[in-house]
C-alpha cells in the first residue's frame, strides 16, 4: 500500500514542520533546548531557522503528493548538512556546550540520512524501502 510505504518520510517531514513550527514561535524556549540564552538576535534567528524547516517539511509533504519530493529532500540534506558544521563548529568554539553541539549535530546529521533516503527511494520508485523492509525481516527472522 503508498501510504505504508512512504509513511516514514511524512513523519520526517511532519517532524521538521513540528520543530520550525516551534522554533517561530517560542524561539526562547527552542534556543534553551540548544543550550542558548537568546538576544533578541538569536531569536530572530531562531525565527528565521523556524520558518526554513517549517516550508521545507511542508515542501515535503505537497510536492510528495504528486511523486515529485526529491528536490525538496536534496534541499533539506543541503540545510541539515550545513546546520551539522555550525552546531559541530559552535561547540568546538566553545560557543555551545560540547555534548550539545554534539547531540544536536548528529540530530541534523541524521536529517541528512534521512533526506538522502528519501531522495533515492523517490528515484527507485520506493524499490528502496521495499528493498530495507526486506533486509530488515532476514535480519529479524536470522536472530
Amino acid at each position: 500500500m503508498a501510504v505504508e510505504r512512504t509513511g516514514w518520510k511524512v513523519g520526517v517531514s511532519a517532524t521538521r514542520i513540528g520543530v520550525g513550527v516551534a522554533s517561530f514561535l517560542a524561539p526562547s524556549i527552542a534556543g534553551k533546548i540548544l543550550g542558548a540564552d537568546l538576544d533578541p538576535g538569536g531569536r530572530l534567528a531562531m525565527r528565521l531557522f523556524g520558518s526554513r524547516d517549517a516550508i521545507i517539511g511542508a515542501g515535503q509533504i505537497l510536492a510528495g503528493r504528486h511523486g515529485n519530493a526529491r528536490g525538496w529532500y536534496e534541499a533539506a540534506m543541503v540545510v541539515d548538512g550545513l546546520d551539522a558544521v555550525a552546531l559541530f563548529a559552535a561547540a568546538a568554539r566553545g560557543e555551545i556546550k560540547k555534548p550539545l553541539g554534539v547531540l544536536w549535530g548528529g540530530f541534523a546529521l541524521s536529517g541528512l540520512l534521512f533526506g538522502f533516503l528519501a531522495a533515492r527511494s523517490a528515484d527507485a520508485g520506493d524499490d528502496l524501502e521495499a528493498e530495507l523492509a526486506e533486509l530488515t525481516a532476514a535480519a529479524v527472522l536470522e536472530d
